[in-house]
């Protein structure tokens, strides 16, 4: 009589099933963890997340390389994936009375966390929890609770997204800390500040379309009543992306300076709720290279505006447009 045939791997299910989540990594993550001789470090952090797109901002988890954030989505599966271990079972065949290696079910996974690649709006985000440092001699700056007073360590470690977004974020903002506690200068304290960095460059001789010593303005610019600390952080948003300090010296880029003084000026012409969408980006389909390094506002009838998905052009009114023209024509 032929013996069963037992060639195949005995499974089991484990009667104390565990619990598993697993993720699936995006392919670019996946490799440099891989193939990498220094694999990223990855956090896991959890906060408020807003994409630059206008996502989400319900509380959610998130994993962090040291310049990206990416965000964990469950995702459920119709299919039955269980999780297995090694296991040593008796053949059923007890004239062979010897164990075989098996397999047993550790556990089912009923869903999976995908891995999203996310672009933060750091900056709204800083700028909402980062306390504002007024102007001293316009109103007292204010005292924080304990639970606010955060350095920028503690604040970029609170952070839902990576120490990369968030440094770009700080510099974007002009962050500063006092004393172990992070601030941002307040709309008055910027421009108190610039002017004050402006007199004293002025009367030290300094020309600030050149590489120059900020130590040669601090003095004049701390006695106006500036922290050094902001002043550098003025310094540290202007400068050129390619910059590199050295032995002390600043260099200002030319075009964030107008860039930044021309939003300023008309964010301060808008509603506070209207601030944020203040963009070089909104004046785009108004604007026409004339080929000269000039840039002027197209006519009212060659400009096209999109709202959705519907495109419509606006052309200019030749009717008599005051109201003394409208009502002499009237009479």
């Amino acid at each position: 009589m032929s013996l069963q045939d037992e060639s195949g791997i005995p499974f089991s299910i484990n009667h104390d099933q565990q619990s598993f989540r697993l993720l699936e990594l995006p392919p670019p993550l996946l490799a440099s963890l891989a193939s990498s001789d220094s694999p990223p470090v990855l956090y896991l952090k959890s906060g408020l997340v807003r994409s630059a797109a206008g996502g989400s901002s319900e509380p959610n988890a998130v994993i962090c390389t040291q310049n990206q954030t990416f965000e964990l989505r469950q995702v459920q599966s119709s299919n039955v994936l269980y999780i297995l271990g090694p296991s040593d079972t008796i053949s059923a065949n007890k004239s062979i009375g010897t164990g075989m290696s098996g397999v047993t079910a550790l556990g089912q996974c009923k869903a999976l966390l995908e891995v999203v690649l996310v672009t933060p709006a750091a900056t709204v985000f800083l700028k909402q929890i980062l306390p504002v440092y007024n102007d001293p001699a316009i109103e007292p700056v204010m005292n924080l609770s304990i639970d606010k007073r955060k350095s920028k360590l503690r604040q970029a470690i609170d952070s839902p997204f990576s120490s990369g977004e968030f440094d770009l974020a700080w510099i974007e903002l002009c962050g500063f800390e006092i004393e172990d506690e992070a601030w941002r200068p307040s709309v008055t304290m910027l421009a108190r500040s610039w002017a004050s960095i402006l007199t004293a460059a002025t009367i030290n001789g300094l020309d600030l379309t050149e590489s120059f010593l900020s130590q040669q303005l601090a003095g004049m610019v701390e006695e106006d009543g500036i922290p050094i600390v902001v002043m550098d952080a003025i310094f540290e948003r202007l400068k050129p992306d390619d910059h590199k300090p050295m032995n002390g010296c600043s260099l200002i880029d030319r075009e964030k300076i107008l860039r930044s003084d021309f939003l300023q000026r008309w964010q301060d012409k808008l509603p506070e709720s209207w601030r944020d969408q203040a963009k070089l980006d909104a004046l785009q389909p108004l604007m026409m290279d004339c080929g000269d390094g000039n840039v002027t506002f197209r006519s009212e009838s060659t400009v096209t505006y999109t709202q959705g998905t519907t495109t419509t052009s606006v052309t200019a009114s030749k009717s008599k447009s005051k109201w003394h023209e409208r009502f002499k024509a009237a009479r």
